[in-house]
Formats: C-alpha cells, structure tokens, sequence
C-alpha cells in the first residue's frame, strides 16, 4: 500500500508491513542462536538461519527477516547489510547462487514481496542487491515489487562463483584436461605417495577443526585466524559435510578441503595447503585431484567452487551464470549518490571496492536471460 505526500510523492503507509494475509518482522540472532530456538524442518540443512548467521562477517550486519501466516512461521529470508565506518549503511545484499536466501514451506513469492515490504518499509532501507540464478530471477515479482513500493529496478549480469562437470570416472575427468594438466595431475600425485604421504577421504568435523588450525598458518595464501573460525563455524551447521585432507605419515597436515553436499553436487568451501615449505609439490592440486576422485565415486556430478577457483581448474571449470536484481528507493539524495558512484566506477574500476559498483546500480531495461 503506497500513499501520497503532500508533494505528490509516493510514501508508504505506515501500517505497511506484508502482502495480506502475511506478517513480516525480524528474528533477532541472539533468539536464532538460543539452544531453544526450534529450525522448522523446511529449514534445516543448507536452509538453517545459524548457517547463515555464521557465514556473515563483523563487517556485516545479518538480517533474518520471518514471515508468518497467522500465527505459522511459513518462511525465512537471510539478508547482510555493509557496515560503513563502522555504521549501518542501510544497502542490503542476498546471494542466493549457492545458498538460499528464502527458505519457505510454499508460498515462496509471497514469503519474499513481504520481506521486502519490511525491509523497505519498516527499515526503511536504501536498497537491495540480489544474487540470484536465471531460472530463480522472478521478473514479474520484482516488477509488481518496485511498482507497489515505488521503487526503481534494475537487473544486471554478475558472475562470482563457478562450477565443473565431472565425468563419469577419474580417467575420464584426466582425460577431459589438457595435456599439461593430466600430466601434473599425475606427476604431484605420484610425488606425494612416493615420499610416504596419505590421503584421508573422510574426516570428522574435530579433526578437521584441528587440523585447519595447524595448516592455516603454513598457507601461502595468507588465512586470518578469524576468518577460518567463521568458516569453520559455517560447516558445523551443514548436514552433509564433505572434509577431507593430506597428511604425513607422522600425523603432520599438509591440507585440508571442506565443503557440503547438495543434491548430486558438492560446493567447495574452504582449503588450506601447507605450501610455504612444500612449494613444489602442489599440494592443492594434489588434493583437488584426490577430493574429484572420490567424488566421482559417489556418484557426484558437479564440483561447485564458492567465489570461484584457481589455476588450474579454472581452465575448465565455467562461471554460474547469476542475474543481480538492484531495488532502491527513489529518494533525490540516493539517487543522486548511486549516480555518482556509478561514474565514478566508471572511471575508477580497479580502484573502487566491489561494494561502491553495487552502490552505483542504476535502473536499465531487463536483459532477456
């Protein structure tokens, strides 16, 4: 429901809070982390809020927004707005590519117009950027959104996680890489077995704990302390974890891998190698090769990399193809500063963080995905 000011501008009113018949309002995280908050079982596993919670970073405020019909909870959305110089800047962001960010018993849509009339309405917010895949990028429901509330749309290309089809055995994966490829494969493979080395398919969430800690700080890549707990504070609450490693015969971790199931995929969460004394022995890619292996032999057919992969899997591996719906109000003052922040990403795009492209989302025709 949108009213008038006496300029003629569209408001909202001020009872405005859901679509009829539904109630939005936000679940504070202290109640979510409770040992007595009960997960619906339409939101356990991949859907579960503490998921969520977890993955969010102190440079983030997490927002989990329930939606009621009645007196049921009937669905969740999961939102993390960026903090600026340490204050909210009322700019929310979803990634829905590998996680969901509405999690419903049905009534989807509808669970996801009421969360943005809250959030636009009662946080009076800014704006919001989406995530989201093609097949999910509901265009009709976003139009009726931006329509009602009065606010401008926009949707635009972005690609930050990637994913590989596997084949239906091991040599068959080698024998899809190019030549170099297979032979390194091969090569650090036969190098790490030839010096004693084991691979551990399958570990529980302590040992592999225990062994990150030990790893993180032989990493090349250089992996914050607080980092990898929140990481590892993400696996805990997933189902169906996939942990495994490499380590010495004398017990000493050399790496570790970490992800979870979905479906007849897996996502890639986390890695760390010991790769600062062992820099030619490519431990990653040894690791990548083993983990590929045995999930071949599950029956598992597409390997899904978070924020994408490295060298040199990303030869092959194809990005996840992801639309980023951008609703904003149309107040002059963000309107103004989103126009600015887009020219000034125009001429500065390397220079600028990620967060000050998505500010400067401007609104554009739909493309055809």
């Amino acid at each position: 429901m949108v009213g008038k000011r006496a300029n003629g501008k569209p408001r909202f009113a001020a009872n405005v809070a859901s679509l009829p018949g539904f109630r939005a309002a936000g679940i504070p995280a202290a109640q979510i982390n409770d040992s007595r908050f009960v997960v619906p079982a339409w939101g356990e596993d991949l859907c579960d809020p503490r998921l969520f919670l977890a993955l969010v970073s102190a440079e983030w405020i997490p927002h989990v927004v329930g939606v009621w019909r009645g007196s049921q909870l009937t669905g969740m959305v999961f939102a993390k707005e960026r903090r600026i110089c340490g204050l909210a800047s009322r700019l929310l962001y979803c990634d829905g590519i590998l996680l969901p960010v509405v999690v419903a018993e049905r009534d989807h849509r509808d669970v996801l117009h009421s969360a943005l009339q809250y959030f636009f309405a009662e946080r009076k917010m800014r704006g919001i950027r989406m995530l989201v895949t093609p097949d999910h990028c509901e265009k009709a429901m976003f139009g009726n959104a931006s329509a009602g509330m009065g606010l401008d749309l926009a949707f635009s290309r972005r690609e930050y996680h990637s994913r590989l089809t596997l084949t239906d055995s091991y040599d068959g994966f080698l024998n899809s890489l190019g030549k170099s490829t297979r032979h390194n494969f091969r090569k650090y493979r036969r190098r790490f077995e030839a010096e004693g080395n084991l691979y551990e398919p399958r570990l529980t969430f302590e040992a592999f704990r225990e062994a990150a800690f030990q790893v993180k700080g032989q990493s090349k890549v250089i992996a914050r302390s607080d980092a990898v707990r929140r990481a590892l504070n993400v696996l805990q609450f997933v189902r169906r974890p996939f942990f495994t490693g490499l380590r010495r015969q004398s017990g000493e971790w050399l790496g570790i891998l970490g992800g979870f199931f979905d479906g007849s995929a897996v996502t890639l969460f986390m890695q760390l190698n010991s790769d600062r004394t062992n820099l030619k022995d490519s431990l990653s890619q040894v690791l990548r090769g083993y983990a590929i292996e045995t999930l071949i032999n599950h029956g598992v057919q597409e390997v899904r990399f978070w924020a994408g992969t490295s060298f040199p899997l990303a030869r092959y591996a194809e990005n996840i193809p992801s639309v980023t719906v951008s609703l904003d109000s149309r107040a002059p003052v963000w309107r103004a500063f989103r126009r600015i922040s887009a020219q000034a990403a125009s001429y500065f795009p390397r220079l600028l963080p990620a967060d000050f492209h998505a500010i400067g989302s401007v609104p554009a025709q739909a493309h055809d995905y």
